[in-house]
């Protein structure tokens, strides 16, 4: 179970009961248990700067979802069930019966749709810039599918494309400089990421329509983070998860995009450790 090879000192790998290799970064030796799920393309190492803080409150889990960053990427369905199925069975795994989940943009999507099947196994959820609504696909997101779904980008791809897509969609308040790219692009070098990653691409806007009839029926606590510059999930949805979510709170972090636990991690774990400790009550 334990091993080094990842992007962390504290990297682990797990086998779990289909077989599939999971990797996650443990830290924190008490408190409760708090699963940080990342959204598409990116790896656990998204929470390269909130772990150590969480962890001083919780045992934190920073998973690797599968098909992404260092854990298996073997042929499969890759929609949404598919990849909380995967969760859920890292739950049973390390024998984690119920845990606060933490999820950005993908990541959002899964901890609520294991909130809705499994509700017993969620504690508290906080959403960042969550995907799951159908959200109207803004033009850049139809324009995203086209590129990356095309042979095209397959064959030219690389550091500096993906450099100006993050620039341009997923931040306004991070530098995507040298060291940035190589943690960044480093799990996308592995044989099988590409195809995981379009194959869970192909899948979301259909299974964010459907899960979009079910959202209000979550009756966790809740908070809900934003950031206002979003492009890729805006704001709007963030207001509208906060009218359907009975029990929720939403905190806008003005300056920040699609990934506020990046761009202001300092008010981020604030916020969220406030949050998890009954410090800060969704409404």
């Amino acid at each position: 179970m334990g091993s080094n090879t990842g992007w962390h000192p504290r990297s682990r790998f797990v086998e779990l009961s289909d077989g599939w290799r999971a990797h996650y970064v443990e830290m924190g030796r008490s408190g409760p248990p708090l699963i940080l799920i990342h959204g598409i393309l990116v790896s656990s190492w998204a929470w390269r700067f909130n772990i150590d803080y969480l962890a001083r409150r919780h045992r934190v889990f920073a998973l690797c979802q599968k098909g992404f960053g260092y854990s298996d990427k073997k042929r499969s369905r890759y929609d949404l069930q598919d990849l909380t199925d995967f969760v859920r069975r890292f739950m049973d795994r390390l024998g984690i019966e119920r845990a606060h989940l933490v999820g950005n943009s993908l990541g959002g999507a899964v901890s609520m749709r294991l909130a809705l099947d499994d509700p017993s196994r969620v504690d508290k959820l906080v959403l960042v810039n969550a995907a799951g609504l159908r959200f109207r696909m803004i033009d850049d997101i139809a324009k995203l599918q086209s590129v990356l779904l095309s042979p095209l980008y397959r064959a030219l791809g690389n550091r500096w494309a993906y450099r100006l897509l993050l620039a341009n969609l997923a931040y306004v308040n991070l530098p995507i400089d040298r060291a940035y790219m190589e943690g960044f692009l480093r799990p996308l070098r592995a044989k099988g990421a590409y195809p995981a990653f379009i194959a869970t691409l192909r899948h979301i806007t259909k299974d964010f329509e459907l899960m979009e009839r079910e959202v209000e029926r979550i009756r966790h606590q809740t908070l809900i983070v934003w950031g206002a510059k979003d492009r890729l999930v805006p704001l709007k949805s963030g207001f509208i998860l906060n009218n359907q979510i009975r029990r929720s709170r939403l905190e806008i972090f003005y300056n920040c995009s699609h990934c506020p636990h990046e761009e202001d991690p300092d008010r981020f774990n604030h916020l969220v450790d406030l949050y998890l400790n009954d410090e800060v009550r969704g409404q």
